[in-house]
């Protein structure tokens, strides 16, 4: 939900204003996040709330929606609207299906993680590419296709960064660069 409320967001506004809102929702995720995580006193408040939406690995420590967040907005800051918003896309929807397919389907392990989600993210990211290509025209399929398969890589790698964070602003850095050699 928090990766596509960004979509929206850039999609929906001019880019300067939308990574301005991005940045405004970001902050203040970030505020509250720290509070949680600081305060015991807010954190017994917070849990009713944010219980829900959180990993039980995440009750003390950040949550990947944060990281989504600041991924987002990173990606926002320094790509084009459209690079951005593909790269969005990839992490909003690839992610959560990769780990759909894990859970229903998951037996080969590569690299710590399901091969299943791995497809699953590839096939979804391929599918957004070719959507974005036929209804905005920009970018040209080629980067798209190639911005997918570098998103479902960075979902597929084990690393020591939250996914939620290297799949928007890799996706996008490789649409970037292809798109500077394809032009």
């Amino acid at each position: 939900i928090v990766g596509l409320s960004c979509t929206v967001v850039v999609f929906s506004l001019p880019h300067i204003e939308a990574s301005i809102l991005v940045a405004g929702v970001t902050l203040v995720f970030l505020v509250i996040e720290a509070i949680r995580l600081h305060s015991s006193q807010a954190r017994g408040y917070m849990s009713p709330v944010f219980a829900p939406f959180l990993r039980e690995s995440e009750s003390h420590r950040i949550s990947g929606a944060s990281y989504l967040l600041v991924g987002c907005l990173i990606t926002s800051l320094i790509f084009s609207k459209y690079t951005a918003l593909s790269a969005m896309l990839f992490i909003s929807l690839g992610d959560p299906i990769a780990a759909a397919a894990c859970t229903l389907k998951g037996r080969v392990r590569v690299w710590g993680k399901f091969f299943e989600g791995s497809l699953a993210c590839l096939a979804i990211c391929i599918v957004v590419g070719i959507v974005l290509s036929r209804v905005a025209g920009f970018p040209p399929l080629g980067v798209l296709l190639t911005g997918a398969v570098a998103a479902s890589i960075l979902q597929a790698v084990p690393a020591w960064i939250n996914d939620n964070l290297t799949i928007p602003i890799g996706s996008a850095l490789v649409m970037y660069l292809v798109g500077l050699v394809l032009h």
